[in-house]
């Protein structure tokens, strides 16, 4: 990008190149750090960032919240995680051998590392050379399991789609859910159209729903944001004991929503038809 060597172009390279932000979130903090405190510069938006995370800051908030984040949560039963589920980061723990196969063993080990993670790189935030030459930071592990580095070990960075649509979860991960009173996954991670994607598995009646719908309209009103790809569309999921509630609206103001229970012998039509694939091979989204 032939940028001249600074802490502030590095922070837009990283966030351009590594976070896929484009050249729009520099900008925007810029913009509401100014709203904050009535003005602001490059610097005081590279500051923002560092102390954020910084041990030593009044106001790490950043890092606050990583401590108190969990990488897994199971309320009664369902399982939130960020990206997803697959057969290779279903149980997994780095520098575990063994795959968990209880999933509340699993969620407990998993955030218990996360922990251990977060507190090394209070104890040692800045780069340096290990007894291998090898240059690292403590917390690195917990750094690569949230970029593409980790693989299809981690279930932050999870792609669920396949050439844009849905697809049931695996055999593996479907059973391994079910053997642990497992009845719904819930993720967000990968944008998918204008309202939550929704997959029935007939086989366990694990129901799966993909929440992200921010990039729903590509020409949403960038008059304040130019990284406004989330248009008017708006949903909200709810639990509420063995039902799941979707309500919302997609860009062209039109309403919708369904009621999805964990039985699905229980679901009423036309909702019984929602995270079900059609003989043509299309899925219903919602109604």
């Amino acid at each position: 990008h032939k940028l001249e060597k600074s802490r502030i172009n590095k922070l837009k390279w990283m966030l351009h190149c590594n976070m896929g932000c484009q050249d729009t979130t520099f900008l925007t903090r810029k913009d509401e750090l100014a709203c904050l405190h009535g003005h602001a510069s490059d610097d005081d938006v590279l500051h923002s960032y560092l102390s954020s995370i910084d041990p030593a800051h009044e106001d790490p908030w950043m890092l606050e919240f990583l401590r108190l984040g969990q990488i897994a949560l199971i309320l009664d039963d369902t399982l939130f995680v960020h990206g997803g589920l697959q057969d290779e980061s279903a149980g997994f723990v780095p520098g575990r051998s063994k795959q968990y196969d209880s999933v509340r063993e699993w969620v407990a080990e998993l955030n218990a590392w996360k922990d251990r993670e977060v507190r090394a790189f209070e104890e040692s935030p800045l780069f340096r050379a290990g007894a291998d030459g090898q240059v690292t930071r403590g917390g690195a592990t917990l750094i690569e399991y949230g970029t593409p580095g980790a693989g299809k070990n981690t279930v932050i960075y999870h792609n669920p789609f396949v050439d844009g649509n849905p697809v049931q979860r695996s055999v593996r991960v479907r059973d391994w859910l079910a053997r642990s009173g497992m009845k719904r996954l819930l993720s967000g991670h990968q944008p998918h159209g204008q309202s939550p994607t929704v997959v029935r598995h007939p086989s366990t009646g694990l129901l799966v729903v993909t929440a992200d719908t921010s990039r729903s309209d590509a020409k949403g009103n960038k008059a304040f944001n130019p990284a406004n790809y989330r248009g008017n569309a708006m949903s909200v999921v709810r639990i509420q004991g063995p039902l799941l509630f979707i309500d919302g609206f997609l860009n062209d103001g039109t309403g919708h929503g369904c009621v999805l229970h964990t039985d699905p012998n229980r679901d009423k039509m036309p909702e019984a038809l929602v995270g079900r694939q059609l003989t043509d091979l299309s899925w219903v989204k919602t109604v």
